[in-house]
């Protein structure tokens, strides 16, 4: 038996949001269930609780870092209303290509992100979830910042010293 897949461009975020609550236990285990959430202005977030805990998924398939800033939004409110005692959702992002600073990100305790593809198979939509590779990226040393008017490292321009002086 063969299928006919293909990958999709766009979905609207209520049918992807409604894959996802779809398909909760195969990506959370047996136990994951939806919670209310506070309002948002966006439906592309999910709150679930599972056996690790509570989750906030957020995902869009177009664009990682408007993901990754729903979350934060999304943290912010679920920590006004349970109080700043309980601990926070872990965060996860699902969309196609890391947000940016993703490499920093995922070294924060409750951060992750997933590669999320948009797929057709035999006509239904369908999502491919990959954990992600992160790449090890370490910054160089740092460059020495030299002032446009500092000569060979001079120090301050006299109207930034002028400056300084006063505080």
């Amino acid at each position: 038996m063969s299928h006919e897949i293909r990958p999709i461009e766009q979905l609207e975020p209520a049918r992807l949001g409604q894959l996802l609550t779809e398909n909760l236990q195969r990506l959370f285990g047996n136990d994951a269930r939806i919670q209310p959430m506070p309002t948002l202005d966006t439906e592309q977030c999910l709150l679930i609780e599972c056996g690790r805990g509570q989750c906030l998924a957020c995902f869009d398939l177009q664009d990682a870092n408007r993901a990754l800033l729903n979350g934060l939004i999304a943290l912010d409110q679920v920590a006004r209303e349970t109080g700043d005692d309980s601990t926070p959702p872990r965060l996860l992002i699902l969309s196609p290509e890391p947000p940016a600073g993703n490499c920093l990100l995922s070294q924060l305790r409750g951060f992750e992100w997933r590669s999320c593809r948009l797929l057709e198979v035999d006509g239904e939509p369908a999502l491919l979830i990959e954990p992600a590779a992160v790449p090890m990226v370490t910054a160089g040393p740092a460059s020495p910042c030299q002032h446009p008017g500092e000569k060979n490292g001079e120090g301050l321009s006299p109207e930034e010293s002028a400056f300084f002086d006063h505080l």
